[in-house]
């Protein structure tokens, strides 16, 4: 019987494919040059400021990151470090609220002016003659301001990039022991919610849905007034429009899901009741929320353990938790993740509780926020901010 005999040439190719086979499993497995393992490493991109210039960070899940001071503020590139645009200004304690692409700069309880940015560069700015107690904006670009006016009332005011110089929407109110402490515009600017705090004769939470469009406001005999809801004894930490017509309330009781009912009422579609104040508190758009459990309410006995991380979605459904066992100083969320803070101890955790990374400080921090993904963030120091970035290593790089 004759044997089969396999060519030189099969031998060769054979002797290839083995080659290119051990090839690839080191390089996906092993790495050239040895063993490698994944580490968080500082890059040579950051940016640097004095001890007191009130600086504060933000990234709407991008590669730039915006970077405020009392001097101004600077859209940074997270790769190279240069600057795309910055727009200065003299700010004493400047503060700044954003919402997806859009940030607005300015002073609560104090300042005049409000400045609105984009990732493309400055939007307006609005000058006030009477000082602005808070302001917020919201996913599309709506402007909501509350202001202190010399008579004693406040005026709730919202503008945009097409309503600068006259106010898209403007309610006036006469001096009363009723104060409206936050705003949110819903994001196809139909709906104003307003929080009150009535304080005639017990501290009352007040909630206000007015309409902005004009022609829906004609049907009603209250400047928009459409419905409204009361709570007793609560005071607000958060109001926002999850969706259009729903809002997610926050106080120092609860944190409930609000949309209107039938008539004039409100309705709750539902509550998280809290046991504990809240060290931390965290929004992700509108698809999800998150708290860090602080002190128990004295006696009571249904209260999270201090430290505990619960994570939510929109419909009040817990989603994730993760027990930090100790107090929480800084909670973020990006990327369908969270960066959490205990001290100079930072962990990303994902929305369903699964510990991605932990990051040890070696100084003290003022912020850590995510940039592009989830592996790549911002860490703020006293006087630095630098980007780390978590990638494979070779072991022999790391000690040598």
């Amino acid at each position: 019987m004759k044997k089969s005999r396999i060519s030189a040439q099969t031998k060769v190719l054979l002797a290839a494919l083995c080659l290119v086979i051990v090839f690839v499993i080191q390089f996906v497995f092993i790495g050239f040059g040895g063993p490698r393992d994944m580490r968080i490493q500082e890059t040579e991109v950051g940016v640097s400021y004095s001890f007191d210039a009130s600086p504060s960070f933000y990234a709407n899940n991008s590669r730039f990151f915006y970077f405020l001071t009392r001097n101004g503020i600077r859209l940074i590139s997270s790769v190279t470090g240069n600057e795309r645009w910055h727009q200065t200004f003299n700010l004493t304690r400047p503060t700044m609220q954003a919402r997806g692409d859009f940030v607005a700069v300015g002073e609560e309880d104090r300042g005049r002016e409000i400045f609105v940015f984009n990732a493309d560069g400055p939007l307006f700015q609005r000058a006030f003659d009477t000082p602005v107690l808070t302001f917020s904006i919201n996913e599309t670009g709506f402007l909501s301001v509350i202001r202190q006016l010399d008579n004693g009332g406040h005026a709730v005011e919202v503008f945009t990039r097409n309503n600068i110089t006259l106010p898209l929407y403007v309610l006036t109110l006469p001096p009363s022991l009723s104060l409206p402490v936050a705003v949110d515009v819903s994001p196809d600017g139909r709906y104003i919610v307003i929080a009150y705090l009535d304080m005639a004769v017990t501290m009352m939470l007040r909630i206000e849905f007015r309409f902005i469009n004009r022609e829906d406001a004609r049907d009603t005999d209250n400047y928009g007034l459409f419905a409204q809801e009361t709570f007793a004894n609560q005071f607000p930490l958060d109001l926002r429009f999850m969706q259009s017509h729903q809002v997610l309330l926050t106080t120092d009781a609860q944190i409930v899901g609000l949309q209107r009912g039938t008539g004039w009422a409100v309705e709750q579609m539902w509550s998280i009741p809290l046991n504990n104040h809240l060290d931390q508190l965290a929004f992700y758009g509108n698809s999800r929320f998150a708290f860090v459990a602080g002190d128990a309410f004295v006696g009571d006995r249904d209260a999270l353990p201090m430290g505990d991380l619960r994570i939510f979605n929109m419909n009040g459904e817990p989603t994730g938790a993760y027990s930090l066992g100790r107090r929480a100083t800084f909670l973020d969320m990006g990327h369908n993740a969270l960066i959490v803070g205990t001290d100079r101890v930072y962990r990303a955790i994902d929305f369903r509780g699964n510990l991605l990374w932990e990051h040890i400080a070696m100084q003290d921090t003022r912020a850590v926020i995510f940039l592009e993904n989830t592996d790549t963030f911002l860490q703020a120091g006293a006087t630095r901010a630098d980007v780390w970035r978590r990638q494979r290593v070779r072991n022999e790089d790391i000690f040598s």
